[in-house]
């Protein structure tokens, strides 16, 4: 099973390679919160949740790689995060994206156990969640 630690990867992206390499880490991120939001807009029942799992463990080596990419840079410089704020305030959107589908699901009959596949989702759900 697969853990999507990249969910939790979300926070300041390094350095080390200078700018552009946080820029791309940062949009690949974006995109991933992107993929898994818009896969988590269909969910409504048992079966769409099936489905959504299998979309999402089919991606689950990608998201691992991007995160494995951001986990080795370097915490960035003040410079490097002023210059990539509108990429880290799309990261922001995004991941708030996926945090109002989590809830939703949540309330959903099997929504708590859903999440409880994905270890990352976990620190996700609302402590509120049915």
């Amino acid at each position: 099973m697969r853990y999507w630690a990249w969910l939790l990867l979300f926070g300041p992206v390094g350095c080390g390679d200078g700018v552009g390499a946080y820029r791309a880490v940062v949009r690949d991120q974006v995109h991933a919160f992107q993929e898994v939001a818009d896969i988590l807009s269909g969910v409504t029942d048992a079966a769409s949740m099936r489905s959504a799992k299998e979309k999402l463990d089919e991606r689950a080596e990608r998201f691992e790689q991007i995160a494995a990419r951001a986990a080795r840079l370097a915490k960035p410089s003040r410079e490097t995060i002023a210059e990539i704020r509108p990429e880290a305030e799309k990261l922001v959107a995004a991941r708030d994206q996926v945090q109002t589908q989590v809830r939703r699901i949540a309330a959903l009959p099997g929504g708590r156990e859903f999440f409880q596949q994905f270890k990352s989702f976990r620190g996700l759900l609302p402590d509120d969640a049915p």
